[in-house]
């Protein structure tokens, strides 16, 4: 399963995650839905820890002409505070064709490279994503497979001044068995704030 991802330690049956929300009737939230395979609830929960606990997500593209999935996220804000710098960024990607889901980060770079990079200000566009995902030697890692689909619904915030936005994400993983595909949803609260880009030190 997962090891560091988005700055944070993340391990097979451990959810790290204050920020998940648990829906009940009433509360105007659609109700979370349970995987049958509890691989695949660890995964769900994985994610949603990520986005959670990310210090902004910055843009989600849905698949149109592009068949795929992306997630920009600025991960943490640890160095500087309030400016982006290369090595706090990651994509996360799911494929339709290939049916995968990855994270991506861009590799070790030096102080003149992190510049370079950050000079075309990621803003989390679809163009930004392509461009780390396809950084030379950029590390992928496989989060799941055989996943038919995925969506990102936000919803409406809990406050009119709310710096964060739910978001309900529903995993669906193809099937051959009698009982069909296996889908699992929940709704994490996640930073979706402005922020401002910076180069590296």
């Amino acid at each position: 399963m997962w090891a560091i991802i988005g700055g944070f330690f993340v391990t097979a049956g451990v959810v790290i995650t204050p920020r998940i929300l648990r829906a009940s009737p009433g509360d105007g939230l659609d109700v979370v839905e349970a995987a049958r395979i509890p691989e695949h609830q660890r995964t769900l929960d994985q994610l949603a820890s990520v986005l959670g606990r990310s210090h902004r997500v910055l843009a989600w593209h849905a698949p149109t002409r592009v068949p795929v999935w992306d997630i920009a996220l600025w991960t943490h804000d640890h160095e500087n505070p309030g400016v982006m710098d290369a090595d706090e960024l990651a994509v996360i990607s799911w494929s339709r064709s290939l049916q995968l889901l990855t994270y991506h980060t861009l590799p070790s770079l030096s102080s003149d490279e992190a510049t370079a990079f950050m000079a075309m200000e990621f803003a989390g566009s679809r163009d930004d994503c392509r461009r780390l995902r396809h950084y030379e030697d950029a590390p992928t890692r496989q989060i799941a497979r055989r996943l038919s689909d995925i969506t990102l619904e936000p919803m409406e915030p809990t406050s009119a001044d709310s710096a964060r936005t739910p978001l309900r994400i529903t995993l669906t993983w193809a099937s051959d068995s009698v009982d069909g595909p296996d889908t699992a949803a929940t709704i994490v609260d996640v930073a979706t704030v402005g922020h401002r880009v910076g180069a590296a030190e």
